[in-house]
């Protein structure tokens, strides 16, 4: 799995239409020691633990490449600890970084048995909030077009459920 900065990267040169023989004269500036030094071995172990303990889902970073980002900054952070004691670290520090509150809530709720199992549920949960009404279905707030196109779907959805 390639990280976030390195995809972002090759989204930015292709839309540019950077040839290939200029694209190390574009990345050169963009980059800070920050990417180079996550995957290098640079640094102490307290400092690796400083970033593993701070790091929180970024904001259009998925479940998937957060969960990653977390274990390579572990094995980092916890070289000498085992690989049962890593999961486990990286597992709570996933759950407390995870963006959307209500999915966090539940997580600790249901304390999956590994990050695997946390990414997955996570990923569910965030399917179903993606499905709910925007705003509880309340019209307060809401533009509304919004809100009307809201009602007629339910009401299309109402249709659908006793007809069939």
């Amino acid at each position: 799995m390639e990280p976030i900065w390195v995809t972002r990267f090759e989204r930015y040169v292709q839309e540019a239409k950077i040839p290939d023989k200029e694209k190390v004269k574009e990345l050169l500036p963009l980059l800070d020691d920050e990417p180079l030094s996550r995957y290098g071995h640079e640094g102490t172990e307290m400092e690796w633990q400083a970033k593993f303990q701070t790091r929180v889902q970024q904001r259009g970073e998925s479940l998937v490449e957060y969960a990653g980002e977390l274990r390579v900054l572990a094995g980092r952070a916890f070289p000498m600890w085992s690989n049962e004691q890593r999961e486990m670290l990286t597992r709570n520090q996933f759950i407390q970084g995870i963006l959307s509150p209500s999915v966090q809530v539940q997580l600790m709720k249901d304390m999956p048995k590994s990050v695997s199992d946390a990414v997955a549920t996570a990923r569910r949960l965030e399917a179903v909030e993606a499905t709910r009404p925007i705003n509880g279905g309340k019209r307060e707030g809401m533009p509304r077009n919004l809100w009307q196109l809201q009602l007629r779907m339910g009401r299309l959805v109402w249709k659908i459920g006793f007809t069939a």
